[in-house]
């Protein structure tokens, strides 16, 4: 069930990256209603960047800590990262689509990614 979740979760956030990228050029560029192909190109590698690091670091972190505590501090991590990434705005300081990088990158790097946990982890 667990392996379940981590994999349905990590698919919905790998596929909808194109969705996003497509919302947010409308948004944020409304002249020309398309982001940049940098940009694009950005958040989309930073999808799969933050899937590297979550499978690598976390997983191996899972292995030492063990996996229940990592499965808790994956929770915390993807609902907060997800509500910031909700939240950002831009500002003169900061461009928007390095925030969201920022937020990306934090939100798809957890050890549930992708059944990190292993698909016959239990957590009882």
């Amino acid at each position: 069930m667990v392996a379940g979740v981590g994999f349905f979760t990590d698919s919905y956030d790998i596929f909808t990256v194109s969705l996003l990228t497509l919302m947010l050029g409308v948004v944020y560029y409304p002249g020309v209603g398309k982001m940049p192909t940098t940009s694009d190109t950005a958040i989309k590698l930073a999808t799969s960047a933050g899937t590297v690091i979550g499978q690598l670091g976390f997983g191996a972190l899972a292995d030492v800590v063990g996996r229940k505590r990592m499965y808790g501090l994956e929770l915390i991590m993807i609902i907060f990262a997800t509500l910031a990434q909700a939240l950002t705005s831009s500002s003169p300081s900061m461009d928007i689509i390095g925030v969201i990088i920022f937020w990306r990158v934090l939100q798809v790097s957890n050890p549930l990614r992708l059944g990190c946990l292993g698909s016959g982890a239990r957590l009882t």
